[in-house]
Protein backbone atom coordinates (compact mmCIF):
# COMPACT_ATOMS: atom_id res chain seq x y z
CA UNK A 1 0.00 0.00 0.00
CA UNK A 2 2.42 1.88 1.04
CA UNK A 3 4.26 1.95 -2.61
CA UNK A 4 1.02 3.46 -4.41
CA UNK A 5 0.61 6.17 -1.45
CA UNK A 6 4.48 7.37 -2.41
CA UNK A 7 3.33 6.52 -6.36
CA UNK A 8 0.52 9.02 -5.92
CA UNK A 9 2.37 12.12 -4.15
CA UNK A 10 4.35 12.19 -7.54
CA UNK A 11 2.05 11.96 -9.73
CA UNK A 12 0.47 14.73 -8.04
CA UNK A 13 3.64 16.92 -7.38
CA UNK A 14 3.92 16.82 -11.22
CA UNK A 15 0.32 17.43 -12.26
CA UNK A 16 0.65 20.71 -10.12
CA UNK A 17 4.10 21.22 -11.03
CA UNK A 18 3.08 21.00 -14.57
CA UNK A 19 0.60 23.50 -14.51
CA UNK A 20 2.93 26.26 -12.54
CA UNK A 21 5.68 26.10 -14.50
CA UNK A 22 3.97 25.65 -17.93
CA UNK A 23 2.75 29.07 -18.11
CA UNK A 24 6.29 29.86 -16.69
CA UNK A 25 7.82 28.52 -19.94
CA UNK A 26 5.39 30.74 -21.96
CA UNK A 27 6.19 33.65 -21.49
CA UNK A 28 9.90 32.58 -21.39
CA UNK A 29 9.40 31.30 -24.89
CA UNK A 30 7.76 34.54 -25.74
CA UNK A 31 10.19 36.84 -24.51
CA UNK A 32 13.21 34.87 -26.13
CA UNK A 33 11.27 34.79 -29.39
Amino acid sequence: EDPYIFLGQILTCAYFSYFVFTPIVINLNDKIV
